[in-house]
């Protein structure tokens, strides 16, 4: 029983760092979105991060502290607005530059975007789980699958799931579409960002998908 305990607070928490990297990319940075990466609870929660035996993880987490840190009451507005503009630019802006936008179609390299997007939606009714779609965005955009993601890892600590079938569907939707194009974007995404709050939020993402892939690889070994 303790054995499962632990499987179930491994899941729930994996479903919580989805979540939170559904929720930090989508949500556009307004006065509430401020107030939620300065509070007391989103920096214990970077700092158990900064704990992590991962670079990227740790480094991430302590550009995005910093930088909840540095904002002040006076230059608040002016933060918002440039986080806003970097968050337009590498997510809804993308394609206009050398940087393109997250959905899996354009980062996949030998198969057309339409059978890519095709591939993904059968995926999700195979399962029977609608991940949210943010403003109407497509099956293969990153945070729709993270979405799914996170709805997979919260199916996995119900009691009443079969586990070790829905690990093996998170290994297969992670080796398949999230997890083999998400780097790539990135790589591309970080030398384009330019606060650092984006900065650290993509090192946060890189790092999280290495791991859950190390994780499923340990998984089956």
């Amino acid at each position: 029983m303790s054995y499962e305990r632990n499987e179930t607070k491994v899941a729930l928490s994996r479903g919580s760092f989805y979540g939170f990297l559904t929720e930090a990319f989508i949500r556009l940075p307004d006065e509430d979105f401020i107030k939620r990466i300065t509070s007391a609870p989103m920096k214990s929660f970077l700092d158990q991060i900064k704990g992590i035996d991962h670079s990227k993880l740790r480094a991430g987490a302590a550009m995005v502290l910093g930088f909840s840190e540095g904002i002040t009451p006076e230059h608040q507005r002016n933060i918002m607005e440039a986080m806003a503009v970097d968050r337009t630019r590498l997510i809804r802006s993308a394609g206009r530059g050398r940087l393109k936008a997250p959905y899996e179609g354009l980062y996949k390299k030998k198969e057309e975007a339409h059978i890519v997007l095709l591939h993904v939606k059968n995926f999700y009714q195979r399962l029977g789980i609608i991940p949210i779609s943010y403003a109407n965005d497509a099956p293969d955009f990153f945070c729709t699958e993270l979405d799914f993601m996170k709805q997979l890892c919260l199916l996995e600590a119900s009691a009443h799931s079969n586990t070790a079938e829905v690990r093996r569907m998170e290994k297969e939707f992670l080796s398949q579409h999230l997890g083999s194009w998400i780097g790539d974007y990135c790589k591309a995404a970080g030398e384009v960002a330019r606060t650092d709050f984006y900065k650290g939020l993509l090192l946060l993402l890189d790092g999280f998908m290495e791991l859950e892939k190390s994780y499923d690889s340990e998984e089956t070994d």
